[in-house]
């Protein structure tokens, strides 16, 4: 094996733990392994903040977007002026702060949406949980 690449030794020893755990507790405990592991598709040499940094700018991505989609639905059918759709960008951001700073959920903003003005908003978010 010393000619071997380190990385193809690191998937070989890989591959034979999940055998190992496969074996001894079957698929469901080596789904369960997974979970616990938090497995992913990204390369294995992707650090823990590398991971973090990624994903902090996906969550920048989606509420900047959404943001400049909803401003524009304000502006169009709404009449919303400038000065409106700045208040409108300061609150969402303000609120987007307080769901991943873990001061709301996103089941409290429904909930606020459902009580106040009777919507019926249903979470309808996807299980993004691996399954091999």
């Amino acid at each position: 094996m010393g000619s071997l690449k380190k990385d193809e030794i690191l998937r070989r020893e890989g591959m034979s733990y999940a055998l190992r755990v496969a074996k001894e507790k079957g698929v469901d405990g080596l789904e369960e392994e997974l979970n616990r592991r938090n497995a992913t598709e990204i390369p294995i040499r992707t650090t823990q903040a590398q991971i973090t940094e990624y994903s902090q700018a996906v969550k920048h991505n989606i509420v900047f977007y959404m943001g400049v989609l909803v401003r524009n639905i304000l502006l169009d059918f709404f009449d919303f002026d400038k000065e409106q759709l700045e208040k409108f960008n300061e609150l969402l951001t303000s609120r987007s702060e307080c769901i991943s700073g873990d001061y709301t959920t996103w089941q409290e903003q429904m909930d606020i949406l459902n009580e106040e003005v009777g919507l019926n908003v249903v979470d309808e978010g996807i299980d993004t949980t691996i399954r091999i």
